[in-house]
């Protein structure tokens, strides 16, 4: 047990964490009724984020985000995060034990080297910049039971928070900025091209059944040889709506440039906005939500658990531990919907504003290493 920043850690084996429950008198008992649930992060479960929206205050209008960021996208960095991020008390072996993290980058900001090695970015830039305050990026994720595919929701309602440990690669508090916004419930399953208000979906015939060899379009439904060339950084000759799956790195010389991994054409799996699978496209929204300054302060802040022993977190670095509770949450909804239940939590919205600031360095990456809810508290591994 470890003391670091304002919070008391537990450090346990990798084994026993999935066994771990909480206790009042005992974080350590394996035998209470209560554990935790962890939500994937992995890629493939998130999309694009549907635009988050205030309907109680502002008619529909988000607060402040009404622009979604061109050309961001997310990806798992590899062999970048490891155990001793979290934890400056690890054995040498187990400190290098990598930890998988979901990334989210936005081509805003970019450096002379990015937009050298990767110049189609620099409208995308420039464009970004020109939002201005209104400039937004998320993701979101549906949840489906895989033992009862007509329940399409996760129920929270035994926990009492919600933890999740991030990384801005701000180590100075004065260069902190930008705002994190967690939205748990019911939500538009529009993201992909919300004006036309119908159901984006590779599943032409609406039956659930994926056709590798006659349906693996893309979201736009239409093959490459089929598409008109648009202004997409990502598009070339080959790829004229620059929707094509490519997990490789888009430029040598541009690190994690993993543009296209999330392309929905030819990724041989079946893309659609209808995450609960009922056949149409649901808009309503009825959610918890929670938000945090990124220049606030967190339950644990490894920066400053690093420098309590006269060191630094390598490569900028900033992993802190933000912590929401469920009885603070406040809810959007719209007028016409109930109101959200923690027993029936249809879906996650991740995403983030206030990075259109001038700053060293820029807030044009977030990286989420943990997000769960639960009465324990540990590294997220």
């Amino acid at each position: 047990m470890r003391t670091i920043g304002k919070a008391t850690l537990y450090f346990f084996p990798l084994f026993s964490l999935s066994l771990l429950a909480c206790s009042d008198n005992d974080p350590l008992a394996v035998d209470c009724e209560r554990d935790y649930l962890r939500l994937t992060l992995h890629r493939s479960n998130w999309t694009l984020a549907a635009e988050p929206v205030d309907f109680t205050a502002h008619q529909g209008i988000p607060t402040l985000a009404k622009t979604r960021a061109e050309a961001s996208y997310w990806f798992h960095p590899q062999n970048a995060t490891f155990r001793r991020d979290f934890n400056p008390f690890l054995d040498e072996e187990e400190a290098g034990i990598p930890v998988d993290v979901l990334s989210i980058r936005i081509p805003i900001h970019l450096t002379e080297d990015q937009l050298a090695a990767f110049p189609a970015l620099a409208q995308t830039d420039l464009t970004n910049r020109a939002f201005g305050d209104s400039i937004w990026v998320g993701l979101m994720q549906g949840f489906r039971s895989s033992d009862d595919l007509q329940q399409s929701w996760i129920d929270v309602s035994q926990y009492e928070y919600l933890d999740i440990w991030i990384n801005d690669f701000h180590q100075e508090p004065e260069e902190r900025f930008g705002r994190l916004h967690i939205d748990l419930g019911m939500m538009s399953e529009d993201y992909w091209d919300p004006e036309s208000n119908e159901l984006d979906s590779e599943d032409r015939f609406n039956h659930g059944v994926f056709d590798e060899l006659e349906e693996d379009t893309g979201l736009d439904r239409i093959y490459d040889p089929g598409e008109m060339l648009i202004d997409n950084p990502f598009a070339d000759p080959s790829d004229p709506a620059g929707d094509n799956w490519n997990p490789e790195w888009q430029s040598e010389t541009y690190p994690n440039s993993y543009f296209k991994i999330n392309g929905t054409e030819g990724n041989r799996r079946l893309d659609t906005e209808d995450w609960n699978g009922n056949g149409w496209l649901d808009s309503g929204n009825s959610y918890f939500t929670f938000s945090v300054g990124l220049n606030a302060s967190a339950l644990v802040d490894m920066v400053e658990a690093y420098a309590n022993l006269g060191e630094v977190p390598e490569n900028n670095k900033a992993w802190r531990l933000y912590r929401f509770y469920l009885s603070e949450a406040e809810i959007r909804k719209d007028p016409s919907e109930n109101p959200p239940d923690w027993s029936q939590i249809r879906a996650v919205r991740i995403w983030l504003e206030g990075m259109n600031l001038p700053g060293i360095p820029p807030l044009n990456a977030l990286e989420i290493a943990d997000l769960r809810f639960g009465d324990i508290q540990s590294p997220p591994w």
